[in-house]
């Protein structure tokens, strides 16, 4: 659907409200734009996008390819390109993620990789893109420190597609190759990606990727007579390096909105009698409190949830309370300051010996039951 873009413009404004006829005048622009300039709708979209987000990484790219286009009567990945770009990251799950780039590739064809000024047949096709991927990330091999903000994955796949569109090219020996093509190939092209990434650190990491075309860059069925016998196909071998700014975005750099903390108290079973699904609820938060054997848990009870907090990455914290297990740890019991200090520090260095045997890091403490009013009063 084509339509003139300033009719629509000088009397849009009059068409609100008047039911169907708005809508469809709305739709009919918006739809104009998004065929006619989808790289321009993109970079709209990607600001709401990330705003909206509690978890975002920003970096820049840069890299080499190496690709071939089947049809061209040559094989192997002979043609030598750069990659540049930037890369946005939004975090989905603990070690799920989505990220979006803005790249700049070169791809195309060549007769030989080391180019044999002898020969006569030599060709070379270098083909400039301006390509948006948008890839799905499975985090794995997680890294550890003592302060839980400086852990980072150390490899993730990823998989995903991306939108590239021809912005030019450079062509010599003509008379060879794919040069008959070259001045019709399709602006647009879908490719399907396939990839891992390896991070040397938090910030620095290391990209290999797959790139194949879904559809033909170019087909001569669409020509009478066609200036190239043959259909043809990109794939391409991307090896990236990138340098990742800062861990969350300065548009949510509000401690409100960095991350939602989802926190529980856990292990608070004693023997064999246990005290809700710990199992069953610790994948869904982020931080526990364990009981540290006072007001309940023992030390078996103790282990095994620190270990199930483990297995879900979850930050362990202390849970110690009154001495009181008939009355769970929720009467107040008058005792002196000294004596509350070497309780509460008898228990924290309980759970913090099993956490540290079983290979974790004690995150916080927060008293349970009548010793926290305690505490909040005096």
């Amino acid at each position: 659907m084509r339509i003139n873009t300033t009719i629509a413009h000088r009397f849009l404004p009059l068409a609100v409200g008047r039911g169907f006829a708005a809508r469809l005048l709305h739709f009919a622009v918006l739809r104009f734009y998004i065929l006619r300039f989808p790289f321009l709708f993109a970079l709209c979209l990607l600001p709401l996008a990330l705003s909206a987000q509690p978890r975002f990484k920003a970096g820049i790219i840069a890299g080499l390819s190496a690709s071939q286009i089947n049809g061209d009567r040559s094989a192997g990945y002979n043609k030598l390109g750069l990659l540049a770009g930037l890369r946005g990251i939004t975090r989905l799950k603990e070690r799920e993620e989505v990220s979006i780039e803005f790249l700049y590739a070169q791809r195309g064809c060549q007769s030989t990789l080391l180019k044999d000024q002898f020969d006569p047949f030599r060709f070379s096709h270098t083909i400039n893109y301006l390509e948006i991927p948008v890839q799905w990330h499975f985090k794995d091999w997680l890294v550890e420190y003592e302060d839980d903000k400086d852990n980072f994955y150390r490899i993730n796949f990823n998989i995903g597609l991306s939108y590239a569109r021809l912005i030019g090219y450079t062509s010599s020996g003509e008379g060879y190759g794919i040069g008959g093509a070259l001045p019709v190939l399709n602006k647009s092209d879908i490719s399907f990606l396939l990839g891992a990434n390896f991070m040397a650190s938090q910030h620095i990491g290391f990209t290999f990727r797959y790139v194949r075309s879904i559809g033909r860059m170019y087909d001569p069925r669409d020509f009478n007579p066609a200036p190239y016998q043959f259909g043809l196909n990109s794939h391409s071998l991307y090896l990236q390096t990138f340098y990742v700014f800062s861990k969350v975005s300065p548009l949510t750099s509000h401690p409100s909105l960095l991350a939602m903390d989802l926190n529980c108290d856990m292990g608070e079973g004693y023997g064999p009698w246990p005290m809700g699904d710990d199992p069953g609820l610790m994948q869904y938060i982020t931080s526990a409190n364990i009981a540290c054997g006072f007001h309940a848990g023992d030390p078996v009870v103790m282990r095994n949830t620190v270990r199930l907090a483990l297995k879900h990455h979850v930050a362990i914290g202390a849970h110690p309370g009154y001495p009181d297990l008939q009355g769970f740890g929720r009467r107040f019991l008058q005792m002196s300051p000294d004596e509350v200090y070497a309780m509460t520090l008898y228990q924290i260095g309980a759970l913090q010996a099993i956490v540290q045997a079983e290979g974790g890091t004690l995150h916080h403490v927060k008293p349970h039951g009548a010793l926290y009013n305690a505490a909040a009063k005096d």
